[in-house]
Order: C-alpha cells, then sequence, then structure tokens
C-alpha cells in the first residue's frame, strides 16, 4: 500500500489506536483545504498535510469551524503548507508540528497563524523548520473577539523566520 489511510473530504473521520507498517509511507495523507465544522485531531497516525488548512466559517451554517489537535499527534508539513486558523476556535496542546523531511533541502512549512476572529491556544507543543520570509512560525494577526491567543510552554525549534510575529 502507499498509505494507510487519505483524507480527501472535509467530513469527520474518527481514528484511534491505528498502527502502520510497510507502507510507503506510514502517515495519513490529509488534502483537505479547509475545515468548517469541529473536529478533533487524536493522537494516531502522523497527519502529512500537503496544502494551507484553513478553519473559515461554513457559508451554509451549521456551526463553528473548532480544530482541537490532542497531544501526542505528529504532523508534517509539504514546504509552504500551514494551518490557518480564521474563525472559529484553534486548540494545541502537546503536539508535534515539522516539516515533511522527505527533501532536506525544502524544509520550511508555512506554520500556524491566527487570523480574522479566529481564538484559541497553542500550549506544551513543539514547532520545528516553520516560518517564511518575515512571517513567522506562529503569527498572530487576529482580532480574537477580546479573548488573547494563549501561546505558552512550547518549543520552537528552528524557525526559518521569527518564532512569534504579533501584528
Amino acid at each position: 500500500n502507499e498509505r494507510p489511510v487519505i483524507l480527501s473530504s472535509t467530513g469527520i473521520v474518527t481514528t484511534k489506536d491505528n498502527v502502520s507498517v510497510g507502507n510507503v509511507a506510514d502517515g495519513m495523507l490529509f488534502t483537505v483545504d479547509t475545515v468548517s465544522n469541529a473536529q478533533v485531531w487524536a493522537a494516531d497516525l502522523p497527519r502529512d498535510i500537503t496544502r494551507n488548512v484553513s478553519l473559515v466559517t461554513n457559508p451554509q451554517g451549521g456551526g463553528n469551524p473548532d480544530l482541537k489537535i490532542d497531544p501526542g499527534l505528529l504532523l508534517r508539513f509539504a514546504p509552504s503548507a500551514g494551518i490557518k486558523a480564521r474563525a472559529g476556535r484553534f486548540e494545541v496542546g502537546g503536539a508535534y508540528f515539522t516539516s515533511d523531511l522527505s527533501d532536506p533541502r525544502l524544509r520550511s512549512w508555512s506554520g500556524l497563524s491566527f487570523e480574522g476572529t479566529a481564538r484559541g491556544s497553542l500550549k506544551h507543543s513543539v514547532v520545528a523548520l516553520a516560518g517564511v520570509g518575515s512571517i513567522g512560525a506562529v503569527d498572530i494577526k487576529s482580532e480574537g473577539q477580546g479573548t488573547p491567543i494563549q501561546v505558552a510552554y512550547n518549543q520552537l525549534l528552528r524557525s526559518n523566520a521569527s518564532a512569534i510575529t504579533v501584528g
């Protein structure tokens, strides 16, 4: 098998306690570019993310684009891919974010950003090899609706730009 799981739809998929061995790549390939409903990404198979994933309000209504990433999940990003929270809530506690190291010359991924009305937190996590140009590994441009974005107790390693940018 080339991949154990390929997720190319915005539907909710629950995975738990899976093991994948002997595939070309043992991670879950994530090719979705929007999250417009509430989702929890559990610590399971690593996620290989090939696009910018944006949290956006569902144009047809029906809930907030909330994304919670559980402790222990490994997320590997292709060059220039990242997660952009533009609305809803983005909560991360104890995850590991890094680049897809399949090509060591292309180590940079665009990082994590809070924009628009997004709110949330990034705590007890590792963010490695991220940031592009003047944009940091963690970029905060969110109005936050009066709720501060909490970035605390993280390891920001080998950023290709600033570790955190606010503005």
